[in-house]
């Protein structure tokens, strides 16, 4: 089967011409061969056709003749003329795509550089947005007193009124050894979270997102096919359902306010991510006539799954990674895209 020719470009032209008349060249002596039984017609054969057809005849042994004398000449020939089209057409060929390849590596380096300019524009305007020490003393203070529930207020009251002095002074201490508990288990989930993301772009801490909303981090993504992040951390108790509720309530109007904050503030669009920290397998404080409740992570992410149909039609992407205090896994952020559909997204 012969090349096509191609016309798109001079040089692919002259490359196709070169290599159709170099297979011209090679195929000459197959031709020849397979109408050699032409010259072989024998003239009482001749004299029974007719003028014309004795005629086409004579015509065709005549040049059959030629080619057979002269075969050998005329495929070098091609194949010489050949060689030297598909020759020049290569040389062109090549010089165009050395063209084609600088132009194409010079877009590459000018999408990096204007992609590192944006990663380092976001990343200034992050960092200049960092809370101070005060602001997140006075946030703390300001989430221990909302996070303060009637179970607690029971375990640190109850001990006034009808436990002896001893149990008085071990109330109190309680409760802050799980607060300490809740510090460590935040350390760990930045630090694991900070590990992940090393080689991807800068973690900026305690980033002020306006209206008194604040981010644990800020996740400033320098690659392609990472985004940008927002991390909370918030912690429940999921033997009461109320509280879980409650949370991805609270986590719901979070994400929404902090992308809109985050891109008017930073102009870059970011993913809020939310952990939602919780412990099972310890007797928890519940309120009066409620009883303790024995759960396993399959039906704390079943009841938060619940929780978030609710909001099917949420106009951003959220997710809520899931995590046992006692299991601290920060592998599923992987799974976190550019293209997230909105919605949120329980890991």
């Amino acid at each position: 089967m012969l090349p096509g020719l191609q016309y798109t470009d001079f040089h692919k032209f002259l490359v196709s011409v070169g290599g159709l008349l170099s297979v011209v060249g090679l195929a000459l002596p197959v031709f020849l061969l397979r109408n050699q039984p032409t010259l072989l017609i024998a003239d009482h054969q001749l004299g029974q056709a007719t003028p014309e057809a004795q005629q086409a005849v004579r015509s065709q042994q005549d040049q059959l003749a030629f080619l057979i004398l002269s075969w050998p000449w005329i495929s070098i020939g091609l194949i010489v003329v050949g060689l030297l089209l598909v020759a020049l057409g290569a040389r062109s060929w090549r010089k165009q795509q050395t063209r084609s390849d600088s132009r194409e590596q010079a877009e590459i380096s000018k999408l990096l550089a204007e992609g590192e300019k944006a990663h380092q524009e976001t990343l200034a305007l992050v960092s200049a947005n960092q809370a101070s020490p005060k602001e997140l003393a006075e946030q703390d203070a300001e989430r221990e007193l909302a996070a303060e529930s009637p179970a607690d207020i029971a375990l640190t009251s109850a001990p006034t009124q009808i436990a002896s002095d001893s149990d008085i002074s071990a109330a109190p201490i309680t409760i802050i050894n799980r607060r300490s508990s809740d510090n460590a288990v935040r350390r760990a989930i930045i630090t694991s979270t900070e590990r992940w993301f090393e080689g991807k772009g800068t973690a900026v801490p305690n980033v002020k997102l306006g209206g008194g909303r604040y981010a644990t981090r800020a996740l400033v993504s320098a690659v392609d096919y990472a985004p940008n992040l927002l991390l909370e951390i918030r912690y429940v108790d999921p033997s009461i359902p109320r509280r879980l509720s409650e949370a991805v309530q609270e986590l719901a109007g979070w994400g929404i306010a902090a992308a809109n904050s985050a891109h008017g503030m930073f102009k870059s669009q970011f993913i809020p991510v939310a952990v939602l920290a919780y412990e099972l397998g310890e007797p928890q404080p519940t309120l009066p006539l409620m009883p303790e409740t024995e759960m396993d992570d399959h039906q704390v992410e079943a009841l938060v799954a619940k929780e978030t149909r609710d909001f099917y039609n949420y106009p951003i992407p959220l997710v809520i990674l899931l995590m046992n205090k006692r299991r601290i896994d920060v592998s599923p952020l992987a799974k976190i895209t550019h293209l997230m559909p909105n919605g949120i997204h329980v890991l």
